[in-house]
């Protein structure tokens, strides 16, 4: 039966991408003024899946090889539960590539191999619950990563290490109880950090020690108890933080304390993206 239903999969990906030809389309990634930026590229939508389950792990794509296309993406499709593997040899030259809204449930390092010049990777909006540690590790140039709107719980320490050229990371909407004070120490290019809407308790020093150049930090709608004003110190390029709706800031004389502790940093309720 799982013979049957990977020979499924493959046909109808042979077709699809048979019968495609790649149009000039566009794909969001944030840029480090925290605003949407578009990237004109050739774009390749796997919406023809909608009517198949792919609830098969390591499947692969055989189709014409396309060394044009540098965008895919699975879009809206909830019977995608798993990504193919060995991707690189249809699409080798991907610069995104986004399974935005569908129903996955795991991925690995498998599924992106070898596509070390992608510089967005989108994974918002499934169902993941946890990401192994070298899920990310080849994907030196990657710029902007999104895994918002999913079930994470938390997220390996060594996840982002290798990813030194990473600017954006949105982890907002998940249940993310605890970071690990090490998991940003490389991302020393890092400019935007959104973790809106989980449940973390702990903020301090540690966390951004190395991040330097960051210019805005998401984090409203936490637990967060406590605040140092050292978690900030290092951070010369630091424009806004949100942390509305936390414990530490609430009430007018936490929030004009914290005003005082940093007072370059704008900690007012716009703008409103996070």
């Amino acid at each position: 039966m799982k013979l049957v239903n990977h020979l499924i999969v493959l046909i109808i990906l042979i077709a699809f991408c048979d019968k495609t030809v790649s149009q000039q389309k566009y794909i969001r990634g944030y840029n480090s003024q925290n605003v949407w930026t578009i990237l004109s590229m050739r774009y390749c939508t796997f919406n023809v899946l909608q009517n198949e389950t792919i609830y098969a792990q390591d499947f692969m794509i055989f189709a014409k090889r396309s060394e044009t296309t540098e965008a895919i993406s699975f879009e809206g499709n909830k019977k995608i539960a798993y990504l193919p593997i060995k991707v690189y040899n249809v699409f080798p030259n991907l610069v995104a590539y986004e399974v935005f809204d569908c129903s996955l449930r795991a991925v690995k390092r498998e599924n992106f191999e070898r596509l070390d010049k992608l510089q967005f990777v989108g994974l918002q909006q499934n169902q993941l619950r946890h990401i192994p540690y070298d899920t990310f590790r080849a994907l030196i140039h990657l710029q902007h990563i999104h895994l918002y709107g999913n079930e994470l719980t938390y997220v390996e320490e060594r996840t982002f290490e290798t990813l030194e050229n990473l600017r954006s990371i949105n982890m907002k909407e998940n249940l993310i109880d605890y970071i690990y004070e090490g998991i940003f120490d490389n991302l020393i290019e890092l400019r935007n950090v959104s973790l809106s809407n989980n449940n973390i308790r702990v903020l301090n020093e540690n966390h951004f020690k190395n991040n330097k150049n960051i210019e805005y930090i998401w984090m409203s709608r936490n637990k967060i108890q406590e605040l140092s004003s050292k978690t900030f110190d290092n951070m010369r390029y630091l424009k806004y933080i949100d942390l509305r709706g936390n414990p530490c800031i609430s009430g007018s004389y936490r929030v004009n304390k914290f005003k005082e502790m940093v007072k370059r940093i704008d900690i007012g309720c716009k703008p409103r993206h996070g």
